[in-house]
């Protein structure tokens, strides 16, 4: 009888394990072909901050050059990662913005608050120029803030698209949930994409894009390259090809974005359609080509281009305000007056290498301050949790 027992499986055991194997969820990878996208362009964007004031054509052509497609880009990589099944009814959708609040409305505010309680103080060190010193204390700049009015901080200058992100964010998820049971649902928010990028060309040909406008159009211009990474998405096998077929493809947008670089120099109209709309579709596809060579083919670019891309909310919150750094040393090793750290956001007329510089160190300091935040976090939660068992 014990050697029967002994010999026969333990079907209960053998069906715990089972289960207990299929209720084990593995952890899902992150796509580092967006991480790799993201990191490009806002190693570009610090560049073009950095480099916005030197003064010279040649400047002023790969800043244009950069704005044809990089901020399309972040919101194309957003619209990527939208899942139909984040909304199903009132409460995910309630879910859905809490997320958003946490992650870039509060980011955006208390940023943009902190810098304005200490803008005196950031022009009594040469920060801020003479002429940005409040009277009082700024109520009413911090209140607006709270509700996106007014412009943001002169070191929060990049966060408007954190403004403009989280408000098109909630118009996509309002539109999902009131269409999410009528069958051409696709079909409507494609049509209603395309109105919103022809609405946002023809207000910029107008030139209607100042005041409470310019917000309006920010969320208007962001929610249509939202959909366009919906899209994307949908039909992203269409685009798997050979790393041959990529390359030859991102030598084609490139030449396509320089040459759109050059026309907006000599025809203002071609302005607000090849930067606001097909600058933006081509420099994806561009980086999309871009990104999946470096993800099969160079291993170590990846896992660096991955870690700046995971981290670029502290790379929008604080680039600005690490350039002063790379402008006190310079001033220092020249013997400059000091007064001149007010010049914003780099110091004007200065060197296309101190622009270098200026984007190394700011980006490298963001990282720092990252890793710093999230080690302090993790810390802070693992306290909490021995607290809580003990």
């Amino acid at each position: 009888m014990d050697e029967v027992t002994k010999t026969q499986p333990n079907i209960e055991t053998e069906s715990c394990v089972e289960k207990t194997e299929q209720s084990i969820v593995q952890p899902k990878k992150r796509d580092n072909r967006i991480d790799i996208i993201r990191a490009i362009c806002i190693v570009l964007m610090v560049l073009g901050h950095a480099v916005i004031v030197c003064g010279d054509r040649g400047t002023s052509l790969f800043v244009r050059w950069i704005s044809l497609f990089h901020m399309p880009a972040f919101f194309i990589a957003s619209g990527f990662f939208w899942k139909d099944s984040a909304i199903t009814d009132g409460k995910s959708y309630l879910k859905y913005l809490w997320k958003k609040v946490k992650t870039l409305y509060l980011p955006y505010v208390l940023i943009n608050v902190a810098f304005l309680i200490l803008n005196n103080f950031f022009v009594s060190i040469y920060f801020y120029p003479e002429s940005m010193r409040y009277d009082s204390f700024p109520i009413k700049e911090i209140l607006g803030t709270f509700i996106f009015l007014g412009s943001v901080t002169s070191f929060g200058g990049a966060t408007w698209f954190l403004r403009a992100l989280f408000v098109a964010s909630v118009v996509q998820a309002t539109i999902r949930l009131v269409i999410k049971n009528l069958k051409a649902r696709q079909i409507i928010q494609t049509a209603l994409a395309i109105a919103c990028l022809i609405t946002y060309v023809i207000i910029k040909i107008l030139n209607l894009d100042y005041g409470l406008m310019e917000k309006i159009l920010t969320v208007i211009w962001g929610y249509g390259f939202i959909v366009v990474g919906i899209i994307f998405k949908a039909n992203v096998g269409r685009f798997e090809w050979s790393n041959k077929i990529r390359a030859i493809v991102s030598i084609i947008s490139l030449v396509l974005l320089v040459g759109a670089t050059f026309l907006m120099e000599k025809v203002a109209l071609t302005i607000p359609i090849l930067d606001g709309v097909v600058g933006g579709i081509i420099g994806w596809v561009m980086l999309w080509c871009v990104a999946n060579i470096i993800d099969e083919k160079l291993p170590k670019l990846t896992n660096v281009l991955s870690f700046i891309g995971v981290n670029t909310l502290f790379i929008v919150l604080w680039h600005f305000f690490f350039f002063k750094p790379t402008s006190l040393v310079y001033l220092l090793i020249k013997d400059l007056p000091l007064t001149r750290l007010a010049e914003n956001p780099v110091l004007v007329n200065e060197s296309l290498w101190l622009g270098i510089f200026y984007t190394i160190i700011s980006l490298a300091l963001c990282l720092l301050l990252a890793v710093v935040y999230k080690w302090i976090k993790t810390k802070i939660i693992n306290l909490i949790k021995k607290e809580k068992a003990e």
